[in-house]
């Protein structure tokens, strides 16, 4: 039996497994993928595992999603200057476009299912998503037209 306390919602939660896609949080119903994505963004901005509901509230914080889960797109929105775009619907966003007026400006971009639709050459997805992050912020890809993150 594994027992876990959801980093999203703060359920605890016990199974006799946590598989990657099924919902194993009886609480908000995310799944490992989805609690791994909020791990990695805790890490990211405060240098430490936080669960959600912890997450400061700083309106200067900017961050957007690209079809996130309602899960921790809601609490997310409660707690930054955050937005959850859509390629199919508003809030629209195409990362295969050109987005200038919106260079460096953001903390954060999330993304666990949209990558993998893009048609390629989807290097230009990337490309566009890293021109989109402030300089101080951090990119797990390698962001050709700057340095890498320390």
């Amino acid at each position: 039996m594994i027992s876990f306390t959801c980093n999203i919602c703060g359920t605890s939660n016990t199974a006799d497994e946590v598989p990657w896609e099924p919902s194993t949080c009886s609480g908000c119903l995310s799944n490992v993928r989805m609690r791994a994505l909020i791990y990695l963004l805790s890490t990211t901005l405060f240098g430490e595992a936080r669960a959600l509901p912890d997450f400061p509230v700083n309106r200067n914080v900017k961050g957007f999603g690209l079809s996130d889960e309602n899960c921790y797109a809601i609490p997310l929105a409660k707690k930054f200057d955050y937005t959850n775009t859509f390629y199919d619907r508003d809030p629209f966003l195409d990362l295969t476009a050109a987005h200038p007026e919106l260079y460096g400006t953001y903390d954060f971009i999330l993304s666990s299912d949209v990558f993998e639709h893009v048609a390629p050459p989807i290097e230009r997805a990337f490309e566009e998503a890293c021109r989109l992050l402030k300089p101080t912020a951090s990119c797990a890809s390698p962001c050709p037209h700057r340095p890498p993150t320390k």
